[in-house]
């Protein structure tokens, strides 16, 4: 026959589920390969990035913004549909952040924790704030006419779904007639056209 459990014989059967609960989430949060605080990591890796290629003259480039980052295109996916926003969640609910807690970094607000700076922004926005960067690029080619300004156009159309006006232009023709002959002649064309 089975004996109920007394309160506190519960509460530490609890309390012990309870801390290793807690124990296995720290760890699986410690020994992720997407962390919110690696996105620190990323911002520098962009920045360097970005300082190289433009010392050399040298486009952005989305391949070189992975490997810079030393990802992959999976990872570029994911961060695109959102699916590593949750750790900025995480991050905003774990700590009560206040304004003295936040410092600015590579144009992004950070959360100054004991183990260092945590960038405040989502995986999604730091993908659209890269890739902004790279179409803007293609967009100032474009408009300056550096480099092939075909091959921007391409990019742009590739990558960021541009599209040419398809809209039927229209042609305005004025015909100045100088003088009585001109105006016969004009008119006889005219009516050879309508026939």
């Amino acid at each position: 026959m089975n004996t109920p459990m007394k309160y506190s014989e519960y509460t530490e059967t609890y309390s012990k589920e309870l801390e290793s609960y807690k124990n296995f989430a720290a760890h699986r949060r410690n020994n992720r390969k997407y962390t919110q605080e690696g996105m620190y990591k990323y911002l520098e890796q962009l920045q360097d990035y970005v300082d190289t290629q433009r010392a050399l003259k040298r486009p952005l480039t989305i391949a070189g913004v992975l490997l810079a980052f030393g990802t992959n295109r999976g990872f570029w996916s994911k961060a695109k549909n959102g699916e590593y926003d949750y750790l900025l969640e995480e991050v905003l609910q774990n700590n009560q952040i206040t304004d003295d807690d936040i410092v600015e970094c590579y144009g992004v607000p950070c959360f100054e924790s004991d183990n260092g700076r945590i960038p405040l922004i989502s995986y999604s926005d730091f993908y659209e704030k890269t890739w902004l960067l790279i179409q803007n690029q293609l967009e100032e080619n474009c408009y300056t006419n550096k480099g092939n300004p075909a091959g921007s156009i391409f990019g742009l159309k590739a990558q960021f779904n541009w599209q040419e006006d398809n809209t039927p232009q229209h042609l305005v023709q004025n015909l100045v007639i100088a003088d009585g002959e001109q105006a016969k002649e004009a008119m006889q064309m005219l009516k050879l056209l309508d026939t």
